[in-house]
């Protein structure tokens, strides 16, 4: 069983503790059954995977520094866990993900990083494959009339909020979910998990640009899980030939089943950064910020531990608390966790 985990914005705070729960997940290198073959009553393959786990993590944000640290909290998580004897290899990335200019060639260096761990070569055999796409930022708080800075800063907060995620969504789902496991003979199975908000459902005075990038990535993601569960993953980046019929993709298409599933995740008023910036903000409705002050005073905060530890309980089991989605749904965490 070989699990691929691609972390954005993954430095410090909710990104962070995606990378722990993911990493120490007991259900991460467990093999995923697949009704496309039998092989749950193969006992050669079931021993062979238990011989063959392996993890391969990507981290990516700006910070250095912070990644890191990231990756010492992560290793040391991992050693402590019930994963400990696999293989794991992780490695960090440094890239600004709101600078379009080098986003391919960040991309085309997460993918280089996989092809050196596979065979050399684009046959890459991953099982699964994840993306969490969690990079993002506040922006500029206040009204929309107000006094704006730019409308360079508008395009930025714009370009690293929305056009950076659906770009390496895309550039995942190209590369990935067309993909045969080298192993298994069936396409890997991929999931994207997009960090959503109650912002992407709800508008918040004073948010309005924050508020209109997590909609947006909520919807983009909602229309591919659409497209993924109608077919058209065996169109992308493919092209019809003679053999199309016999090719591992129309066979699985054949069968309407998607190899992929998408998520909207959103983590609830968290104990990060970003909270204590709302907090302290003079520009944040007023309201809002004595919501985020009481929050803090009263520790009812969401600790980032304990929502991820939910996500990654939803990705690789199907279920948390009880629990489930379907590809392309908002789940918020107070839908699992009880106020």
């Amino acid at each position: 069983m070989r699990t691929l985990l691609i972390v954005t914005g993954s430095s410090r705070g909710l990104g962070r503790a995606c990378a722990i729960a993911f990493a120490t997940h007991p259900d991460i290198l467990k093999p995923i059954k697949n009704n496309n073959n039998n092989d749950d009553d193969n006992p050669l393959l079931l021993e062979e995977e238990k011989e063959n786990k392996r993890l391969d993590t990507i981290l990516v944000a700006r910070s250095r520094k912070d990644l890191k640290e990231t990756l010492n909290i992560l290793n040391e998580s991992v050693n402590a866990s019930t994963n400990s004897k696999c293989d794991i290899c992780t490695e960090t990335v440094v890239a600004d993900l709101s600078n379009l200019e080098t986003l391919d060639h960040t991309i085309n260096t997460i993918f280089d990083s996989c092809r050196e761990r596979g065979k050399g070569d684009d046959t890459l055999f991953y099982d699964r494959a994840i993306l969490v796409n969690n990079a993002g930022s506040l922006g500029r708080l206040g009204p929309i009339t107000g006094e704006a800075n730019s409308l360079k800063e508008l395009r930025s907060i714009v370009d690293f909020n929305m056009t950076s995620c659906f770009w390496f969504t895309t550039r995942f789902l190209q590369k990935f979910s067309t993909m045969t496991c080298e192993r298994a003979k069936t396409l890997t199975e991929c999931t994207i998990v997009n960090i959503s908000s109650i912002c992407a459902v709800k508008g918040f005075p004073t948010m309005g640009i924050y508020c209109a990038g997590k909609a947006a990535r909520d919807m983009f993601h909602s229309v591919l899980a659409k497209e993924m569960s109608i077919g058209q993953a065996a169109n992308i980046n493919s092209k019809n030939d003679d053999n199309s019929e016999s090719s591992p993709i129309n066979q699985h298409e054949n069968q309407n089943q998607s190899n992929v599933t998408i998520l909207n995740y959103a983590p609830g008023p968290c104990e990060t950064e970003m909270a204590s910036e709302l907090e302290e903000s003079t520009f944040l409705d007023p309201d809002l910020s004595a919501f985020f002050r009481k929050a803090k005073k009263d520790g009812t905060l969401v600790k980032p531990k304990d929502t991820m530890e939910i996500l990654a309980d939803l990705v690789l089991k199907g279920t948390s608390k009880g629990k489930s989605y379907n590809s392309g749904d908002h789940v918020d965490y107070f839908d699992i966790v009880e106020r």
